[in-house]
Order: C-alpha cells, then structure tokens, then sequence
C-alpha cells in the first residue's frame, strides 16, 4: 500500500520530486497487480470539479491498464 500527498499548487520543484518518486515508486509494483488511485474527490481544482478530473484519470488507467493486460498476453 502507498500512501500520498502532493506538494501544493505552485511548489514547481517539490511537485518534480514528488513525481519522482512516486513513478519510482509504481515501476516497483508488479504488473500483474491493480494500482487503485483514490483522492480527495471534495476538492475542486482550478475551475473544474475534482469529479469530472477524477472521472477523466480513472478512464485514462482503465485504458493503460487494458493495454498493458493485452501487453502481457501477446
């Protein structure tokens, strides 16, 4: 399990680490394993509901995760 919390909004160089390391940190997760992305969904991020933001990731890693089960059985 893994746990995070991202630098705020306009913090450029502490943001970069962070991604850093977390990317580090999900190349190390079996790919045969689900990653599960939760968040603060109350939030609203610039103009736009966090729900519609968070609606748009999920779809991204269903089709990430589509493409690297197709991957894995060619």
């Amino acid at each position: 399990m893994l746990a995070v919390y991202a630098p705020e909004e306009g913090k450029t160089e502490q943001t970069e680490e962070f991604y850093k390391i977390l990317q580090d940190q999900i190349d190390q997760i079996n790919k045969n394993d689900y990653i599960i992305v939760a968040g603060g969904y109350n939030a609203i991020i610039g103009k736009i509901q966090s729900m519609e933001f968070w609606a748009q990731v999920v779809k991204l890693l269903l089709t990430i995760m589509d493409t690297n089960s197709k991957n894995l059985h060619q």
